[in-house]
């Protein structure tokens, strides 16, 4: 049970499906403690919350060869979040066949890739989802707009023109982005969304460093992200490299404090300065909508309204702000594994 308990596998689970694992858990092992007969087994089954015909059928599961099994415990249950649209097997290969067709012949952008999807579905083919649903699988799949050139745009002011940013290796340029993920933290007075800041690799279009916290976005997270992007990078063989950063931000004290700090660092960056703090536009770009199978909400606001609404223990997991850690890190993990494969890094020199 040690084990589990760190497994970013069970951490995802919804909190209702954890707790009745759990509870079948204890009923069959406390079962196993006694004599085997109809009146223990009915007990079991009770407090198990099954039926006693389940609870036979279910204990050659749980005792397999290497002993108890609590995943052959977890309850199925049909995701019912609001996310992608579930799409049977045929349309959803036609789908994202159709999508790294167009991205192979050089389209680019959401907009782009979802007319060309349409365009060319075929007439034989499956029936053709909503458009909205096209979008939402051309965004999942994430890096369209950036990943192959290494360039994003990014607005510096009300009057300024947009210009763009070309990395040509890895580390050069640094976008640091927000946002809330559908991952709710155990919080003392009600259950409210994590959110991540990540440093994201132009280049590569990978992550090359993060945090994660129970806060809105804020300075303190961006200086966090950037720090991790050091030590993470820090095994990397080659000569270090000093990234530019790409970055919005708000007139506050705070946040003009934060870019002060950034030149004594001895780092450039160019920042989105705004009344409000804008976010979730490029990790959209970059990254998708998905963070492997980590569900990121890059247009949702952290207000604390919308930070803590919907959560429903049925289809929401919920965990400590360190097991969220876990989580994550395993998400960037295999999410960096598939971006940078063939791929060679260097250490990033963030000046803490």
């Amino acid at each position: 049970m040690d084990d589990i308990a760190r497994d970013p596998r069970w951490l995802k689970l919804p909190a209702g499906r954890r707790q009745r694992a759990l509870r079948r858990h204890e009923a069959l092992l406390e079962y196993r403690e006694g004599p085997e007969n109809m009146d223990r087994a009915q007990i079991a089954a009770d407090k198990a919350g099954m039926s006693l015909s389940s609870l036979y059928k279910l204990l050659p599961k749980w005792e397999g060869p290497a002993g108890p099994d609590i995943w052959a415990l977890v309850p199925y249950a049909r995701s019912t979040y609001l996310g992608q649209p579930r799409l049977d097997p045929e349309t959803e290969r036609t789908l994202h066949s159709l999508i790294e067709e167009a991205v192979a012949d050089g389209v680019r952008g959401t907009v782009g890739i979802s007319g060309e999807v349409v365009s060319r579905w075929p007439d034989a083919g499956p029936a053709m989802p909503a458009s909205s649903t096209i979008r939402d699988h051309v965004d999942s799949r994430g890096g369209f707009a950036s990943v192959e050139k290494g360039t994003i745009s990014l607005n510096t002011g009300r009057h300024a023109q947009e210009t763009a940013d070309t990395a040509t290796t890895y580390g050069e340029v640094l976008v640091i982005d927000h946002s809330a993920i559908d991952l709710f933290l155990d919080h003392r007075k009600a259950p409210r969304r994590a959110t991540i800041t990540l440093a994201l690799d132009l280049f590569s279009a990978s992550i090359a460093g993060a945090c994660i916290s129970e806060r809105a976005p804020d300075p303190a997270l961006v200086v966090a992200a950037l720090d991790d992007a050091g030590r993470r990078s820090s095994q990397s063989g080659g000569t270090a490299i000093k990234p530019r950063l790409l970055f919005s931000a708000t007139n506050g004290e705070g946040w003009r404090a934060l870019v002060e700090k950034i030149g004594q660092r001895g780092l450039t960056a160019k920042v989105r300065w705004g009344t409000r703090l804008h976010f979730g536009g490029p990790i959209r770009r970059i990254v998708g909508t998905k963070l492997t199978d980590l569900r990121l909400l890059s247009r949702k606001s952290h207000s604390r309204s919308a930070a803590k609404d919907r959560f429903d223990p049925a289809v929401h997991a919920l965990v400590t702000l360190e097991e969220a850690r876990l989580v994550l890190n395993d998400a960037i993990d295999r999410f960096n594994s598939e971006r940078l494969k063939g791929q060679s890094t260097v250490p990033i020199d963030t000046g803490c």
